[in-house]
């Protein structure tokens, strides 16, 4: 009797730990991003935070395929006047290959549109995204921004945020 109820419990928790690490549907988070290269050359503070939203789809046993928006809010300096505050957002796709239980690792690559007379962007990169449990991950990103026009220079920003798989 105790075998059949060690297995009926391992059973059950395997199942479980493979529902959690589902890669596919919607998903959402929140991030800190830091602009590598004024930070390096000024030593200024640099940075910025946002929001993430997307959905994924799986295909085939490792392939995911997805998109995702978000928005940023940066105050690119230490003395915070509101003409050196602006807002980001960006519509990309993701695709990537799970590489373990609940863990990603994928290219992005989108376009969006940046306030403060910075205008259309482009951004490409790629990221890390590890799972924590209950749905739960954590994100790395490295991305190059750059708008389509000149009147600002390229970054790269480096991110590090925390969401949820619904």
């Amino acid at each position: 009797m105790r075998k059949k109820i060690l297995a009926a419990v391992l059973v059950a928790l395997t199942a479980s730990a493979a529902a959690a690490q589902d890669l596919s549907g919607p998903f959402g988070g929140l991030y800190l991003r830091l602009d590598l290269a004024p930070y390096a050359i000024t030593r200024r503070i640099d940075g910025a935070a946002g929001g993430f939203a997307g959905y994924a789809e799986r295909f085939g046993d490792h392939m995911v395929v997805g998109v995702e928006g978000d928005i940023t809010y940066d105050w690119r300096n230490t003395n915070l006047t509101p003409a050196t505050r602006t807002v980001t957002g960006t519509a990309r796709l993701r695709a990537g290959v799970d590489t373990g239980p609940g863990a990603l690792l994928y290219g992005t690559g989108g376009f969006g549109f940046e306030t403060g007379g910075v205008g259309p962007v482009w951004e490409l990169g790629a990221g890390f995204d590890i799972g924590l449990g209950q749905g739960r991950f954590l994100r790395t990103e490295l991305t190059r921004q750059a708008p389509f026009t000149a009147p600002s220079a390229p970054r790269t920003n480096a991110v590090v945020g925390i969401g949820l798989r619904f």
